[in-house]
């Protein structure tokens, strides 16, 4: 009977650790697998899960601290993090084992030039505590003023009546006080001719189509460098080509 309740113990353990994602094929021998499961685990407790921020200038890049403290007998371990969107970075990283009593800070990186208006974004941490307790919900809450307006915010390029494309000018406007200029232009000039030039409180950008009638539809991408406090701005231009050319 001995024999067959260690095994079932044992059958039990690697389906939590499976689960878990903690189980490692090497990690094969009984008594480390049965330390690994039965050791205590402690509570992630965040001291303050959602952060207002109020109103952020579009472009700029936030640090938001979200203190935490491990509580009860025995330390946790983080097993997955999973960001809202790419404009979040989190300085919990899977693996990473937060000792007894543990007290320290989760630090967020908001980059907030992909957006306008208000934002809600959320970081999810996983641990190896029980079913119930192991998702923990880190919430940033903020309203983006928009410091720039592109017009129009992309660039269309049709081939399918048979007629050369015109000349497209996209016109780059201040919103905030601060003075605007564009440091440099990143585009593909085997296909583009982009220039620049200055016009009161903003830029005008000419592009023109300089490669052949393109094969099929396409997309190009100008990238702007205006500086701080703009940080960098993105133009797509699409390309519309009747099959029949």
């Amino acid at each position: 009977m001995d024999k067959i309740w260690k095994s079932g113990l044992l059958f039990a353990i690697i389906m939590v650790l499976a689960e878990t994602r903690v189980f490692a094929e090497d990690n094969d021998n009984e008594a480390e697998l049965i330390e690994a499961v039965t050791q205590p685990v402690g509570r992630f407790s965040v001291i303050n899960s959602t952060v207002e921020l109020g109103e952020l200038s579009q472009g700029s890049s936030v640090e938001v601290r979200f203190p935490f403290k491990v509580e009860g007998v025995g330390g946790i371990r983080i097993l997955g993090v999973h960001e809202d969107c790419g404009c979040l970075t989190s300085s919990l990283r899977p693996g990473q084992t937060l000792e007894q009593n543990a007290a320290g800070e989760v630090k967020v990186t908001l980059d907030t030039m992909a957006f306008a208006g208000p934002i809600d974004k959320t970081i999810l941490i996983m641990t190896d505590e029980s079913k119930g307790d192991r998702m923990h919900r880190l919430r940033i809450r903020a309203k983006i003023r928009r410091m720039v307006i592109v017009t129009p915010p992309l660039v269309r390029f049709d081939w399918t009546k048979g007629n050369s494309p015109q000349d497209t000018v996209v016109t780059v406007r201040r919103l905030a006080q601060q003075s605007l200029k564009i440091e440099k232009l990143e585009f593909n000039r085997d296909n583009l001719d982009v220039d620049v030039q200055p016009a009161a409180d903003s830029w005008q950008i000419r592009i023109h189509w300089k490669g052949g009638v393109p094969v099929q539809p396409f997309q190009e991408m100008i990238r702007i460098t205006a500086g701080s406090p703009y940080g960098n701005l993105q133009i797509p231009v699409l390309g519309h080509v009747n099959a029949k050319l």
